[in-house]
């Protein structure tokens, strides 16, 4: 059963917002280890959920 991190993974490289930049294969029993990078669409992505999070956070405390 795959992790919920790989699946989430998964949906952003099927997306375009990572890609598999660099695999180290299995090496003494340990698991494959993957360096992924984020793609333009990725980081617009980011900046887009970063704002949406501020303005929702913004809201929330300004009524405190």
């Amino acid at each position: 059963m795959k992790k919920n991190s790989e699946v989430r993974i998964q949906e952003s490289e099927s997306r375009g917002s990572l890609r598999d930049v660099y695999s180290i294969e299995q090496r003494s029993g340990r698991q494959n280890r993957r360096l992924y990078q984020a793609t333009d669409l990725g980081k617009m992505t980011l900046e887009d959920a970063k704002e949406k999070v501020q303005e929702l956070f913004g809201e929330l405390f300004k009524e405190l």
